[in-house]
């Protein structure tokens, strides 16, 4: 069965938006730990990165790109593969923006750093985890 995903980086931005306003806000600074135009440049090269360490969290079952602003992904799954599309696109965006958040942190905000490693950590386990699911034979 193959399955293909497709996901606009603009997306990914929001996520990541999302994460560092909010940390921004409960720190008090949301001028230095927001996702402004400037930073994109920098967080750019973040986001590649960290699609490029999904492509080893999924290099068994699949491969990916980077083609302008959209990342694709290409699974070869077995036909007994539980369809759990949606969930896994989910695991994606969240293993993504939570790398980028990891990477950007480390640079920004250190004591996020450890939090965010470890969603990363979960993300993959999801996303293997999702990927290895199967429907049970029925009799």
């Amino acid at each position: 069965m193959d399955i293909n995903i497709t996901i606009e980086v603009r997306n990914i931005y929001e996520d990541v938006y999302a994460i560092t306003s909010q940390t921004g806000k409960a720190v008090d600074n949301i001028d230095k730990i927001s996702l402004s135009e400037d930073e994109i440049r920098i967080i750019d090269p973040l986001m590649k990165e960290s699609v490029y360490d999904l492509s080893d969290v999924i290099s068994s079952y699949g491969n990916l790109s980077i083609i302008g602003d959209t990342i694709l992904i290409s699974f070869s799954l077995p036909p007994n593969w539980k369809d759990n599309k949606n969930a896994l696109i989910q695991c994606i965006r969240n293993y993504i923006s939570n790398s980028i958040c990891k990477k950007w942190f480390s640079m920004t905000n250190k004591d996020d750093v450890i939090y965010y490693s470890e969603r990363v950590i979960l993300n993959s386990n999801n996303i293997k985890k999702i990927l290895c699911e199967r429907i049970r034979p029925k009799r």
